[in-house]
């Protein structure tokens, strides 16, 4: 009888085990279908103030994440409309709204200040989206007008041949005379430059730049615009207009600055590429040392490698090479990489040192060291730093594409190389060689320093606030809603909620916890039944 009790528990035991078991098989998918993201787009691009508009917003979730037979109709797309979810608005405008079927809801906005609207999608078991959509002022700011006619210099042409008398009677006149000259109408110089390209990271803050302006002696009227959406304005501009995204999402975005003065005009296109933070840390170099911070020259000593002040995330790919620098000899440091411009450094010191180390840096935008913006049409920006305090002066050897040059409306003389010392400087660049791929070029510098490669056709020494490429901050992520220099971001998943993954360890340690308490609740339940029936047989 004891034995047959045992056995009666043990079973017990089991089948209260399996259903522990089969109840955490059954809620691990629930735990991971909490985390569907949905997806939020509008049909604006870009609000008035002070003028109401309909705005219709359009939500999607993936497919799979609400069992149906829509999905197997829509395969292999992955989206599909999102019903009851709500929209609510905030920023500059408020308001909220339900989706219906097709996963639309139309609000109607009236923003009241600048800045922007942000829309946001909620629903229980999903993780929200996020649409931001910039609001400008409904102020026109009129262009500055330079009506100033071209004179006409030139001389006219006299008439010798002999007058025929005429001695016909007068009729009086007593019309106004006519002009006998006519006011020549001003020429107008609509100029629009070759895109340039630009990448940068999710939450870098992004500066923009038009071209200089200051050679022209007019006042400017700029507008920016991110694709074909105008953003930003601003009039007045004598040198540079900038405007700034302080917190951009991933995607491809175009974003041009249009100058305006009277009937003239230039523009300028960035194709901005904006990519995921690479989730290493190490190093981007192809060999050497890791891309570390630090500062830009060792000791005396030599040896130990050097170290760099870059922004490792500015970094495409970096080389060190070390060598024994001799007195008042030229020592080279040879960088056969395709992907670098610079292909030599040739050191000279004032003093002998041993253990040398150059480091070379490819970089994918204007260094983040530099607070300024470099003139001309932008080829490559590179870093160089030694460790060695005992440098009389460098010669650095690049290359640059002959089809470059050639797209970019530019001669091979206009090809110079920028260094930067708290302003940018030209350097006194010349033509070594030439093939049917490259141009070969060397400049001489008397330190390591920042450099660019730079296609431009002035002789400008200091070339402050001039023609604009692109700078970054990737120490600043802060989004600036409230004013009127804010991006045209488009549907942002997740945004202010932990990713993916994380939401997955979440929604399973969530389970999970309740599980066990279950579990040992049980196996008390248990022991004290054993003990009863121990009892009862004795």
């Amino acid at each position: 009888m004891k034995v047959v009790r045992k056995m009666t528990i043990d079973k017990i035991s089991l089948i209260a085990v399996f259903g522990v078991m089969t109840l955490i098989i059954l809620l691990i998918p629930i735990a991971y279908a909490a985390n569907e993201n949905l997806t939020i787009t509008s049909d604006t691009q870009f609000l008035t103030t002070g003028i109401e508009k309909d705005v219709t917003f359009t939500v999607t979730r993936p497919c799979g994440s609400e069992p149906d037979e829509a999905c197997a109709a829509v395969y292999p797309s992955p989206m599909l409309p999102a019903k009851d979810v709500t929209v609510s608005l905030s920023g500059s405008a408020l308001g909220n709204g339900i989706t219906d079927e097709s996963g639309q809801v139309t609000i109607p906005v009236n923003a009241t200040s600048l800045g922007a609207v942000i829309a946001t999608a909620s629903k229980n078991g999903y993780s929200n989206a996020m649409i931001i959509i910039p609001v400008t002022s409904s102020d026109v700011i009129p262009i500055p007008d330079d009506p100033t006619p071209i004179p006409d210099n030139s001389t006219p042409i006299p008439d010798n041949s002999t007058p025929i008398p005429d001695n016909s009677t007068p009729i009086p006149d007593n019309a106004t005379p006519t002009p006998t000259q006519t006011p020549t109408t001003p020429l107008c110089e609509n100029t629009t430059y070759p895109s340039q390209t630009f990448s940068s990271y999710v939450g870098d803050k992004t500066t923009f730049g038009t071209g200089n302006l200051s050679d022209t002696n007019k006042s400017w009227y700029v507008k920016w615009y991110i694709n074909s959406a105008e953003v930003f304005n601003e009039s007045g501009i004598t040198v540079v207009s900038t405007y700034t995204i302080t917190n951009p999402t991933q995607g491809q975005w175009n974003v041009t600055a249009v100058a305006k003065s009277g009937c003239d005009s230039k523009t300028w296109t960035i194709i901005w590429s904006v990519n995921k933070k690479p989730s290493s840390s190490s190093g981007g170099g192809s060999s050497g040392s890791s891309g570390s911070s630090g500062s830009s020259s060792g000791g005396g000593g030599g040896g130990g490698g050097t170290t760099s002040p870059e922004s490792y995330y500015n970094i495409e790919k970096f080389i060190t090479k070390s060598n024994d620098m001799l007195a008042g000899k030229s020592v080279a440091y040879l960088f056969e990489l395709p992907n670098f411009s610079i292909y030599e450094i040739d050191v000279i010191g004032n003093l002998s040192d041993n253990d040398v180390t150059v480091r070379l840096e490819h970089l994918k935008g204007l260094s983040l060291t530099a607070d300024k913006i470099p003139a001309g049409i932008i080829y490559s920006n590179e870093n160089i730093w030694i460790n060695s305090k005992r440098i009389s002066y460098i010669t650095i050897k690049f290359k640059v594409l002959n089809t470059w040059i050639k797209e970019n409306n530019l001669n091979k003389e206009d090809v110079k190389l920028l260094k930067y010392t708290g302003n940018w400087w030209k350097l006194n660049t010349k033509i070594i060689n030439t093939d049917g791929i490259y141009t070969y070029y060397q400049a001489s510098s008397p330190t390591p320093s920042v450099y660019a490669i730079s296609g431009l056709k002035d002789n400008v020494q200091s070339m402050n606030n001039t023609d604009a490429t692109i700078t970054n901050d990737v120490n600043n992520s802060i989004a600036n809603i409230g004013n009127n220099t804010t991006a045209v971001l488009q549907s942002v998943p997740n945004s202010g909620i932990p990713n993916n993954k994380n939401l997955q360890i979440i929604g399973f340690i969530a389970v999970l916890i309740p599980i066990i308490v279950v579990s040992i609740a049980i196996r008390k339940v248990i022991k004290r039944l054993r003990k009863k029936l121990e009892i009862i047989e004795y």
